[in-house]
């Protein structure tokens, strides 16, 4: 549970409401750069797996089956791997959404003044 589920009840102050989504904010953006990353990653090992299978149909590396069986995995692990990842990333992004509507809220609620 966040600290920021625990600082909504009644009488929560909404600068402190702010911080925390701030913060909760900041982390989400920290997760979803490593879930890029490792999109990044799917994406080579699929590219690796493709090149290995290519390769060992066409003789270059002999005709092991042992290459068969590692290109092929390598390319459907990176495209399942992939798949997951995408979903995580979309989560994040969802979130990062709900969390900045809520704060915009909170400082549309505060009444600032603009100065001129």
């Amino acid at each position: 549970m966040s600290e920021l589920s625990d600082a909504r009840g009644e009488g929560t102050d909404p600068r402190r409401e702010i911080a925390l989504l701030e913060a909760e904010i900041e982390d989400l953006a920290v997760r979803a750069e490593a879930a890029r990353k490792l999109s990044l990653a799917a994406k080579a090992v699929v590219a690796v797996g493709g090149a290995l299978l290519f390769a060992t149909l066409a003789g270059l590396l002999g005709r092991s089956p042992l290459g068969l069986v590692v290109g092929l995995a390598a390319l459907l692990g990176g495209i399942a791997f992939g798949g997951s990842n995408r979903r995580t990333r979309d989560d994040l992004a969802a979130a990062v959404a709900a969390k900045e509507r809520r704060r915009a809220e909170l400082i549309d609620g505060l009444g600032l003044r603009t100065l001129p």
